[in-house]
């Protein structure tokens, strides 16, 4: 066995999850097939047509969402193995959609009804990606179907009915932000936004300033989720003790998800498709220059690479947030986007800063200086 380190596009194929436009892990490959071929269901023997954007609901950013049923787990035969996935769109037609991929074990139940975050593209081909190190037969994912998409996030549904729900309400407010439980809830709990103004990893609290409602003034941090200073936090709790929180993008969408909470009840966490700081999860913060956009867009923020994630990406490419003029510096916190918009933007600015004078790439840490005030959220 032996071992190289993975470009872009041989890290992607690695494992075979689906991630696109070259973003990739920075990770070794792990070669070799050891196992028994699978002896589970055969094949499927049409190969599926391609999802059309319009069915069925796409979001702004190239993600569409669906209810699917999960029809199929194929085991990969790799030495560090992998689940892949049949899903099933649940509206009467026969197009597939893959999950899981390469070391990525989801544990899904057969049959079970689910609403799924969707990217229109195949995952890579592991015969065709230029690694000699995976193979679909020496994986034995040659009995695997063509997919039309890959699937990103997943959420349970109890049944079908339940999905259809849960589809509504992705479809108004989008996938549910990554949620911790802290302490068991209580009827009794108090939704509140607030924003994180300070850390202090060694104690492993967190300092909260309350926006909307009543909360705590500090959180603990958990090993699920490292927020960052200005970040925006949905806290449940009660008698001073916090029991959940939910870590929204922005601010809008945190008073989006805080009026459901009262209104409903806390949203079913997702289940993640890929490694931590994926494409799905990955959200950073960079030092970025304002520069012309090409053609008919607007200024753009570009950095060489992005910074804080594991992502490897060609360049950050961004609309810049409003008010920014050509030639500003900017700390911008940014979210990956699952496919580009019509501009090239591969990430979307979700808060964004003035950069001071001394805070270049090169000194940059990713830690946002205290005082400054956000001019965009």
């Amino acid at each position: 066995m032996s071992y190289r380190r993975l470009t872009p596009t041989s890290a992607a194929s690695c494992h075979a999850s689906g991630v696109i436009n070259r973003l990739a892990l920075p990770i070794l490959a792990i070669l070799a097939c050891t196992h028994e071929r699978s002896s589970e269901q055969p094949p499927l023997s049409e190969p599926a047509p391609a999802i059309k954007p319009a069915s069925p609901m796409p979001s702004s950013d190239g993600r569409v969402f669906a209810v699917v049923r999960v029809q199929q787990r194929v085991q990969e035969c790799s030495s560090a193995g992998g689940e892949h996935y049949v899903l099933e769109l649940a509206d009467g037609t026969r197009r597939l959609a893959h999950a899981g991929g390469h070391s990525i074990r989801l544990g899904l139940v057969s049959q079970r009804y689910m609403v799924a975050e969707l990217v229109l593209h195949p995952p890579l081909d592991p015969d065709a990606d230029g690694n000699p190190d995976s193979s679909g037969a020496g994986w034995c994912l040659d009995r695997l179907p063509r997919f039309a998409a890959s699937a990103t996030q997943l959420l349970p549904a109890r049944d079908k009915a339940d999905a259809q729900e849960l589809l509504a309400q992705v479809q108004r407010l989008g996938f549910p932000p990554v949620s911790v439980t802290l302490a068991p809830p209580t009827p009794r709990d108090e939704i509140a936004v607030a924003r994180v103004i300070s850390l202090d990893p060694g104690a492993r609290w967190i300092e909260l300033q309350t926006l909307d409602g009543r909360g705590p003034d500090r959180l603990a941090i958990t090993d699920h989720h490292q927020p960052r200073i200005g970040d925006l936090v949905v806290v449940a709790s009660s008698s001073g003790k916090s029991t959940r929180v939910l870590f929204p993008e922005d601010l809008a969408s945190a008073r989006a998800w805080a009026a459901e909470i009262r209104h409903t009840r806390w949203p079913v966490g997702p289940i993640v498709i890929g490694y931590r700081d994926s494409v799905t999860t990955a959200r950073w913060t960079t030092v970025a220059t304002v520069v012309a956009g090409t053609g008919t867009c607007g200024p753009t923020i570009r950095a060489p690479h992005g910074y804080g994630t594991s992502l490897i990406l060609p360049k950050l490419d961004a609309a810049a947030p409003p008010g920014a003029k050509l030639g500003d510096r900017v700390i911008a916190v940014v979210v990956a986007r699952v496919t580009p918009d019509t501009c090239g933007h591969n990430t979307r600015v979700v808060r964004a800063y003035a950069a001071p004078k001394d805070v270049t790439l090169d000194t940059f840490h990713g830690v946002i200086p205290a005082g400054l005030v956000p001019i965009v959220e």
